[in-house]
């Protein structure tokens, strides 16, 4: 996010399923904490690091780290109101404290901060490779759902205290850069129904589905509520990564599938523009 135009404070919030600290990186601004329940203590627990809690009864970890992702010093500090002292460019990083034993596992890992992923498939492997910002050492700690949890192979659990998802369930805490799941694919191999997948029989279908979202895709994405808005998405970004697949990352035709989504995403956050029309407007 930018602030008014001819300013140059930014902050950038990456956001992914499963986050152990809600991360927000600050660009020249003065940072307050705020909440809908009113903050009653702010505690310096070390450089970096404090406790705050509401009237709720909630505690919450506090971080403040450098852009390389090591902690501030001790000139950065935070007020009552939770307003930072100074202007500020670097990470701060907010957990709940669930339990009393999760603030010693919630402070070892506070400088690994989860930026981007990536994702590699093999017949009954899955693998995420995890990317942290800066050059830290600290393994990430990240929550895994419950089927992540059934999947993992020799995978370190935190003993962080689990964490209840809305729909799918208790979701525990897996420390590392690196998830393996592996799938037992015995009984899907004994089908006999199904037949091999060849390129050469899908590709002509994939491109006969990119000339429809070429045309198409505001009729597909643009569908005037994020959940159904959300179904067009994975249509077309399923589409795109079945032509990365069969054509590579730069090839015309997976580069004009990746630009529709572009586009499809401005209007989410440029909604004015004239191709937008069906944009989901408000919050979710």
């Amino acid at each position: 996010m930018r602030n008014f135009v001819g300013r140059a404070e930014t902050s950038t919030f990456p956001i992914y399923s499963g986050m152990t600290y809600v991360s927000g990186l600050y660009q020249g601004y003065t940072p307050q904490i705020t909440s809908t329940r009113a903050i009653v203590a702010v505690d310096w627990v070390r450089n970096g690091t404090w406790s705050l809690r509401n009237n709720g009864g909630k505690e919450f970890r506090l971080y403040a780290l450098q852009l390389d992702g090591h902690f501030v010093d001790a000139s950065i500090q935070f007020g009552v109101d939770g307003r930072m002292n100074q202007v500020f460019t670097g990470w701060l990083r907010l957990a709940e404290v669930q339990a009393e034993s999760d603030r010693e596992v919630l402070d070892a890992h506070a400088t690994a901060v989860l930026v981007d992923w990536d994702l590699d498939v093999e017949t009954g492997l899955v693998k995420y490779s995890f990317r942290k910002n800066g050059d830290v050492d600290t393994p990430l700690l990240h929550f895994a759902y419950a089927h992540h949890q059934k999947l993992l192979v020799q995978q370190e659990m935190s003993t962080l205290q689990p964490m209840l998802a809305p729909t799918k369930g208790q979701m525990a805490g897996v420390i590392g850069d690196t998830w393996l799941m592996q799938i037992d694919m015995s009984k899907v191999n004994q089908l006999g129904f199904l037949l091999p997948a060849r390129a050469d029989d899908l590709a002509p279908l994939a491109l006969e589905q990119l000339a429809e979202f070429e045309d198409g895709w505001r009729q597909t994405i643009l569908r005037g509520s994020y959940y159904f808005s959300g179904k067009g998405f994975q249509k077309i970004g399923s589409l795109c990564l079945l032509l990365e697949d069969f054509y590579g990352t730069n090839h015309r035709y997976t580069q004009l599938c990746s630009d529709i989504l572009v586009k499809g995403f401005r209007c989410f956050y440029i909604p004015g523009e004239p191709d937008c029309s069906g944009a989901p407007i408000g919050s979710y």
